[in-house]
């Protein structure tokens, strides 16, 4: 028999304030490092002071105003890493009648990975700032290019910082094109 997989799940309303929460969403938070991300803090707040980064939030807003105006789902992959994780992850983003929409992520794979430690949240910050993809989880190093985060952290660490920089979240080229094209299907029931 097959297990099913969780379903992390919050729904948000036709302003985009957090409506409610499930049970699988807090323990992920928890499980990960967030244990102040509760019901009782979360639900009521707008979901954009959750989403860092003006582009992303732009995005967003954009593919809602889509999934509303058009009554349809949309899904995407993404990644959700833990310092010693790879999540690979699966979003889908369900419209009801009312201008809510449901958010429910699976995740499609997990696979130990070496410590990132970019992705550490208690490491110590320097000053400087590296971009990050916020669903791909490919930062910006230049002169390289956007590089996965592990081969990020092996530089950042052979350059002996001892301090990870701050991160800030953009959408990469290819996933800013692929969320502005995100497939749109057949809304199933939210309500």
């Amino acid at each position: 028999m097959t297990r099913e997989r969780p379903k992390y799940r919050y729904r948000v309303d036709a302003r985009d304030v957090i409506v409610s929460v499930d049970s699988w969403w807090l323990a992920f938070a928890r499980e990960n490092g967030a244990p102040e991300l509760t019901a009782e803090r979360v639900v009521g707040r707008s979901l954009w002071d959750y989403v860092e980064g003006g582009e992303v939030q732009r995005t967003y807003r954009a593919l809602h105003d889509r999934i509303r105006a058009t009554k349809t789902c949309a899904a995407a992959s993404y990644r959700c890493d833990s310092p010693t994780l790879r999540r690979d992850m699966q979003l889908t983003i369900t419209p009801s009648t009312d201008g809510c929409l449901q958010y429910e992520s699976v995740i499609v794979r997990v696979t130990p990975a070496p410590y990132v430690g970019l992705f550490d949240a208690v490491r110590p910050r320097s000053k400087s700032v590296l971009t990050v993809c916020s669903h791909c989880r490919r930062a910006l190093l230049e002169p390289h290019g956007w590089l996965d985060p592990d081969a990020v952290s092996d530089r950042l660490q052979r350059a002996s910082r001892w301090r990870w920089p701050q991160i800030r979240h953009v959408l990469c080229p290819n996933c800013s094109k692929s969320l502005g094209a995100v497939p749109a299907g057949p809304a199933a029931a939210a309500d």
